[in-house]
């Protein structure tokens, strides 16, 4: 990645309206987390293409990386806007309206995501997070089941999954789901502190949920 990102940076210094070389370059930054001048490369190629809704992507994905979620969310509804039947850009705006603690505006951006490509396990993976955090737990391991059904399942649908599973209280199960991808000390670990989250003098996910649905 490091490769990539020094070589559509010297594409960019031969030709500075290359919005390629600005696009690819900007990805590229922001995988090696080199976010600033990943926006920057962003906003160079909109400066030539201004109505491209991949680098309106990569400069929204850049600002994310920065932690800058309100600009992104506007960079990334002006992406939707110009190519609304890509259903990353819809996940990607569930995301950012997740950040922005609006559950609400999360759900119904996953939703349009899921009637673009339905089995699309990434996609599962984040709603069934997202579901979890606004409190449905049952109907998030429901997702988060359907999002493992697929091979291409990422390993992070499983984790959701070993999350949502061990906040039901079956610690085993959890463990086991996360012991797919992780060491066992350190599934061992997650499982450990969900007992005490659940378990302690107060119920800190039922804190953390409260935090993230007002």
């Amino acid at each position: 990645m490091i490769n990539q990102a020094s070589f559509w940076l010297g594409e960019l210094e031969k030709n500075p309206a290359d919005d390629e070389a600005a696009l690819e370059g900007s990805i590229a930054l922001r995988r090696i987390g080199s976010a600033e001048r990943a926006i920057q490369l962003a906003a160079m190629g909109l400066q030539v293409k201004g109505e491209s809704p991949q680098l309106w992507s990569a400069l929204a994905l850049g600002l994310v990386a920065s932690g800058e979620n309100q600009p992104a969310l506007q960079a990334l509804q002006k992406a939707v806007s110009l190519n609304p039947k890509d259903p990353n850009l819809q996940s990607a705006l569930g995301v950012i309206y997740d950040r922005l603690e609006r559950a609400d505006l999360a759900a119904p951006a996953y939703e349009a995501a899921l009637k673009l490509a339905p089995e699309d396990a990434a996609i599962l993976s984040n709603y069934g997070l997202s579901i979890a955090m606004a409190g449905d737990l049952k109907k998030a391991e429901d997702v988060l089941r359907r999002a493992n059904q697929s091979p291409l399942a990422p390993p992070q649908a499983r984790q959701n999954l070993a999350l949502v599973v061990g906040l039901q209280g079956r610690f085993e199960e959890s463990e086991r789901l996360a012991t797919r991808d992780l060491p066992p000390a350190v599934a061992s670990e997650n499982v450990a502190y969900l007992k005490a989250m659940l378990n302690g003098g107060e119920n800190r996910w039922s804190q953390l949920r409260q935090e993230n649905t007002n």
